[in-house]
């Protein structure tokens, strides 16, 4: 933008809605380390697409935020010119418990959501890192996910329907509020990891799942990791089936507030149902993991076991100082454990932590550089040997933080391929001008 356009934001804003409605609030909108200055609110989706349509017509570059946990997420790229806040569009819209789904505006926190369905002792299968800020908007955008992604899938699995605001203001629906809907291609997974790229998602419609009636947790040390990877995928492999399955290092036992356990890496098997046949489970996976050869083996439950839970969820997203590099890796599930040991071993001098879900081939690395003298050197290297050791197993990995002086240096999403056209034709079909978050998803579209 040039400087005699400087002010064409703040125009925008005030056109669309009022002047009034300008934030001017660089500490709290950034991306990549540059403050955006300019910022808006929408109160409702009306002010949304009134937004969206003037910035169009100005060819203003636009950024949807949503509680923030997630700026680090994307390519380097030019400063958007209007960080657009969806956090007012906080309202449930519509929420039938008898038929297991809920409308809710994008810009709810998981938490709120969360509290609302429990009232109907149910609740959203989502458990993203720092759920008291991850709007449900941001948490679909980014494609984030949490351990209970093992039983329920990834969170697009929940999506029944969308309500998204087009780069040109234009309002579209997909989907629907019930569970069985008309066949037809599902447009609403095109915003699900899309990184607002292609519309900014404005209301979700979910299906729900009933609370389990009892949970436990057990976990389970392990001298050498792979007698842990190993038991970790006969429990997958077995008649149990967890809510969620972890295994992690001791990096990410102290961050749960457990007592220090003595081992080399921990498993957390998360079980629910009725009392007899959670009883059942419970004895099972003691058996397989005692049989594997743990070391120490406990239950938690109740209120201990849920902020163990969560803590596990939010690792890497609330230490200080934060992990310089964040990778979420995907493999096929036998892989899981070849690839942990082979990074601990390539970064033996300063080895990763992760936290990982062998049945689904999730695999979460987070790397500090500590005293190292050239700490952006040591990143790149850092990179380089994670995103490496995952291509070399067939798998991928998307770089979640990193430091910005590297993201010219590697594209975070990792290589599209020949798909990489298709999402270019999407881009144009979607967003000509290239107004929302522009150069920021994969091939820098």
């Amino acid at each position: 933008m040039n400087s005699d356009q400087s002010d064409l934001p703040i125009r925008v804003i005030e056109r669309s809605l009022g002047p009034d409605s300008v934030i001017n609030d660089d500490s709290r909108y950034s991306v990549d380390g540059r403050p955006i200055p300019v910022a808006v609110r929408p109160k409702n989706i009306d002010d949304l697409s009134a937004i969206l349509t003037e910035s169009h017509a100005q060819d203003v570059k636009v950024m949807p935020v949503g509680g923030g946990t997630r700026l680090s997420l994307g390519n380097a790229a030019q400063t958007p010119d209007i960080a657009l806040d969806t956090t007012s569009l906080n309202q449930p819209v519509s929420i039938n418990s008898a038929d297991l789904t809920a409308t809710f505006e994008a810009g709810m926190t998981l938490d709120s959501v969360q509290s609302i369905l429990a009232e109907n002792n149910q609740f959203l299968a989502m458990d993203a890192a720092l759920s008291n800020n991850a709007t449900i908007g941001g948490i679909l955008a980014s494609g984030t996910s949490g351990p209970l992604k093992w039983q329920y899938g990834n969170p697009r699995d929940l999506v029944l329907g969308m309500k998204v605001v087009q780069a040109d203001g234009s309002i579209t629906k997909s989907g629907g509020q019930v569970v069985k809907n008309v066949s037809g291609y599902d447009m609403a997974r095109l915003h699900v990891g899309g990184l607002g790229s292609l519309g900014v998602v404005c209301e979700v419609s979910f299906k729900l799942t009933p609370k389990p009636a009892n949970e436990k947790t057990v976990l389970a040390a392990f001298d050498n990791s792979k007698s842990c990877g190993d038991v970790a995928l006969s429990i997958f492999n077995g008649q149990v089936t967890p809510l969620a399955l972890n295994v992690f290092d001791r990096g990410v036992l102290s961050a749960t507030g457990m007592r220090n356990i003595e081992g080399e890496q921990y498993l957390a098997v998360r079980l629910g149902g009725r009392p007899r046949g959670l009883a059942r489970m419970v004895d099972e996976t003691i058996q397989a993991s005692r049989a594997g050869g743990g070391t120490t083996i406990e239950i938690v439950d109740g209120g201990f076991a849920l902020d163990l839970w969560r803590r596990i969820s939010d690792f890497g997203w609330v230490d200080q100082p934060p992990p310089e590099v964040v990778l979420r890796v995907s493999l096929v599930p036998n892989q899981v454990q070849t690839y942990i040991d082979a990074i601990k071993a390539s970064l033996a001098d300063n080895a990763p932590s992760f936290v990982a879900s062998p049945g689904y081939g999730n695999v979460m690395v987070f790397w500090q550089s500590g005293n190292t003298n050239n700490k952006l050197e040591s990143s790149g290297n850092a990179i380089r040997a994670l995103r490496g050791g995952a291509v070399s197993l067939g798998g991928s990995a998307i770089i979640e933080r990193c430091p910005v002086e590297l993201k010219s240096e590697f594209d975070v999403w990792g290589e599209a391929g020949d798909s990489i056209e298709i999402m270019r034709r999407m881009k144009q079909q979607y967003d000509p001008k290239g107004i929302l978050n522009p150069g920021r998803f994969i091939g820098r579209i």
